[in-house]
């Protein structure tokens, strides 16, 4: 009677084991690069949502830019509000986007886990003193992007109406 395994019978099993454990860790790899790429896809995309709903409220509730002057560009954005509110400030601070009040309190648009580079606003300013708009233009980017798993961008060119 026979007992325990051939050198060959152990051999395929090793090699039957080894396929097994080999297939379920790269499928445990493949599941965490996809959910670190979804994760900083959308942290990009919702910032990006966030810094325009923002962008699109002030300058349409705003009654005129101050800076950039008309026809012009800046890395900041100026904008009168109505009344006695005090003006507000839009920028980029290390990467991260503030809206400022200006002579009062600054707050982070952006969270830290992004970063808002090349901002540029323009100031569309119609001959003959018609509605003027502001443009918005700036790239959007995970902080980790040193894996290539993180590695998100997003180019955002928007352009919003003053009110009437």
């Amino acid at each position: 009677m026979r007992k325990g395994f051939t050198l060959i019978e152990f051999l395929i099993y090793l090699a039957l084991v080894g396929t097994v454990v080999t297939s379920l860790s790269l499928w445990v790899l493949s599941l965490a690069d996809s959910r670190n790429r979804n994760y900083a896809t959308t942290e990009v995309e919702t910032n990006a949502e966030i810094i325009l709903d923002w962008f699109n409220r002030e300058v349409k509730q705003a009654s005129a830019v101050v800076v950039p002057t008309a026809l012009a560009t800046s890395t900041t954005l100026e904008l009168d509000r109505p009344g006695t509110a005090p003006n507000l400030l839009f920028r980029e601070t290390n990467g991260t986007m503030e809206l400022v009040i200006v002579g009062g309190s600054v707050t982070p648009i952006s969270s830290p886990q992004v970063v808002v580079r090349d901002l540029v606003f323009r100031h569309f300013a119609p001959a003959g003193g018609g509605r003027s708009s502001v443009g918005l233009h700036f790239v959007l980017g995970y902080r980790a992007a040193d894996s290539a798993d993180f590695r998100r961008e997003r180019v955002v060119d928007v352009t919003v109406g003053l009110r009437p």
